[in-house]
C-alpha cells in the first residue's frame, strides 16, 4: 500500500504468513520515486523518474510464523530502496503493520 510518509512500513503479518504457509517463492520489489511522484493530496502524477528494483526470490522454511516472516520480507524490501524510503527501524515491525 501507499505510505503516508514515502518510508517503507511495515509489512502485515498476517499476509506475510500466509506467504510463508503457501510454501511458494517471495520476490521482493523495491520502488523508488512513486511517492514524489503521486504524494498524499495529489491528483494527477508529476513526471519523476520511477526506479523499480526486484530481489532475489526467497522462500520460508516450514513453521515460520507472521512476525518473523513480516520482518523479513520488510527487509528484503528494505535493501532494495533508497536512504529516503528506508524505514526509520526494521524493528518497527510489531507496531503497526500494513
Amino acid at each position: 500500500r501507499r505510505t503516508r510518509t514515502g518510508r517503507l512500513d511495515p509489512i502485515n503479518p498476517v499476509l506475510a504468513k500466509i506467504a510463508a504457509a503457501a510454501g511458494v517463492p517471495v520476490v521482493p520489489v523495491g520502488m523508488a520515486g512513486s511517492y514524489r511522484a503521486l504524494p498524499p493530496g495529489a491528483f494527477f502524477p508529476r513526471p519523476v523518474k520511477l526506479v523499480v528494483r526486484v530481489g532475489r526470490a526467497f522462500r520460508f522454511e516450514r513453521g515460520t510464523d507472521g512476525e518473523q516472516a513480516a520482518r523479513r520480507i520488510r527487509q528484503e524490501i528494505a535493501a532494495l530502496l533508497p536512504p529516503d524510503q528506508q524505514p526509520l527501524s526494521l524493528d518497527a515491525d510489531s507496531e503497526s503493520a500494513a
